[in-house]
């Protein structure tokens, strides 16, 4: 009857508290583990986009005014002298 009493008061409780102690640690070490996972990939892309610099094309019309352009024709070209080898 003793022996029935110890195990009802003592084993039980402690095997309880044990196991339930031992379980929760395991499952939150685990639930940490895919955090620490899922922060270090963020904290990769983010330093990926920190770093990259896209390249843009130029849009069409947003040149200056003051900026020219050879089209090309050197019957306009007025050197003084200079027949450009004709």
């Amino acid at each position: 009857m003793w022996e029935a009493l110890q195990v009802l008061a003592i084993d039980v409780p402690a095997n309880i508290f044990y196991n339930g102690l031992y379980g929760g640690l395991a499952w939150i070490w685990y639930e940490l583990g895919i955090e620490v996972k899922d922060f270090a990939k963020q904290v990769e892309l983010d330093n990926a986009h920190d770093e990259h610099v896209p390249n843009v094309a130029p849009s069409e019309g947003g040149f200056d005014e003051e900026e020219t352009f050879d089209i090309g024709n050197v019957g306009d070209l007025a050197d003084e002298g200079d027949t450009g080898g004709l």
